[in-house]
């Protein structure tokens, strides 16, 4: 005689149920929040992206000229001052003569270089760095900007590029 299934009290049942169901409840308010929360993140690092952009368009149409940091200026070993950000080496453009010299006087104390600063026609500039393949950041004033505390010389990269670009003395920095 085939037996008869194990009777469930059904009250245990629906507090079996019951429970499922705030347990899946709480995941997935866990996983609404934690998606709210990478997306609270994602939405401010585009926001101080866009903010940066703003600011960097904004200096663009400002800005007639800048100051960027050339090593050995006038000489066969001529190079400009880059950061390496993001796997590209980015051209730094002063707005301000001075905080590019007290950039360069940074750079000095860390025993890095002596980098003069060059006064650039930004035109000039953003064709240079686009030829050459890389990113031109402009630098407000009032900045503060500090090099960072690790630097190393690569000049030798961009010295063939710029050479190329600007072979006549006339053409020079």
């Amino acid at each position: 005689m085939p037996r008869a299934p194990d009777s469930v009290n059904a009250a245990d049942l629906q507090q079996r149920i019951l429970d499922l169901r705030t347990r899946e409840a709480r995941r997935s308010k866990e996983r609404t929040a934690e998606q709210s929360a990478e997306d609270a993140v994602m939405s401010e690092q585009k926001s101080a992206e866009d903010a940066m952009m703003s600011e960097q368009k904004a200096l663009m149409k400002r800005m007639r000229s800048a100051f960027v940091l050339i090593f050995n200026p006038g000489q066969a070993s001529e190079g400009i001052y880059t950061l390496w950000v993001n796997n590209q080496n980015i051209v730094l453009g002063f707005e301000s003569r001075q905080e590019a010299v007290r950039y360069a006087l940074m750079l000095k104390a860390q025993e890095f270089h002596s980098p003069s600063p060059q006064e650039l026609k930004l035109a000039e500039l953003k064709q240079f760095c686009r030829e050459s393949g890389v990113g031109l950041k402009l630098v407000p004033k009032g900045s503060g900007l500090t090099p960072p505390e690790a630097n190393k010389t690569d000049v030798d990269s961009l010295r063939q590029r710029f050479n190329q670009l600007y072979s006549s003395p006339d053409d020079a920095w």
